[in-house]
């Protein structure tokens, strides 16, 4: 989910220290993502409040001393997947885009 927003925001023209600076909110990633244009659905934008958290803390990389109340992955990619087909064809078009002018 980080990638695929970081993504869109590189190809809307954001730099490198850009995103760096948006760390690993998953909440900051998408209000900068809505803010140039992308359209969230709420199944995103749910999954999105639900991870973020999590996903600052790394805690589905690292063993975590307690246990995480998320959905299903199952469950989960139902909500996600979607929204990030989505966000994978914006970002082609505008890598596309912007090659078409650099020639």
């Amino acid at each position: 989910m980080e990638l695929s927003l970081k993504a869109y925001l590189k190809a809307k023209g954001y730099s490198d220290i850009d995103l760096r600076k948006l760390s690993h909110g998953l909440r900051r990633c998408c209000a900068e993502a809505e803010k140039q244009e992308l359209s969230v659905t709420e199944d995103f934008r749910l999954a999105v409040d639900w991870l973020d958290k999590y996903h600052l803390e790394h805690a589905f990389r690292y063993h975590a001393e307690r246990y995480l109340s998320v959905p299903m992955p199952k469950a989960l990619l139902g909500l996600v997947e979607p929204q990030v087909r989505v966000i994978g064809t914006l970002v082609h078009s505008l890598v596309r885009e912007e090659l078409r002018r650099r020639d």
